[in-house]
């Protein structure tokens, strides 16, 4: 059993992580540059559509509103192919540091609103 089911793990160093900083408290910092870090739920990338976003799910699945993304565009894939491959394969946590805005009513980091930084956790129990 979690402490709390919303933070589904017993790893120490995320467990470490600041509420503050947890997916579901993301909304307390929307427009600013912070940190926000959860399990990621989903990768998807909208081949479709103009630029190919990628586009990493993390805390809970799109649209909740407790889901925070990061967006990633196909030409800058290869600056985090090894984070988005290790992320892909489930039981992974992100911890991702820029700015957070808000589009289409869900919080967003998008690598092009500039500086961005990332750690990922795989295996995560």
């Amino acid at each position: 059993m979690y402490v709390d089911p919303r933070w589904p793990t017993r790893n120490s160093e995320l467990l470490a992580i600041p509420e503050e900083n947890r997916y579901y408290n993301a909304w307390n910092h929307v427009w600013t540059t912070c940190t926000v870090a959860g399990p990621v739920v989903n990768v998807y990338q909208a081949r479709d559509s103009a630029g190919m976003p990628i586009f990493i799910s993390i805390g809970e699945q799109y649209p909740s509103s407790n889901c925070v993304t990061l967006v990633v565009w196909a030409d800058a894939y290869y600056d985090f192919e090894r984070m988005i491959n290790a992320v892909d394969d489930g039981g992974a946590w992100l911890s991702v540091t820029g700015y957070l805005s808000e589009y289409n009513g869900g919080l967003q980091f998008d690598i092009s609103d500039g500086y961005v930084e990332y750690t990922w956790w795989e295996d995560v129990r």
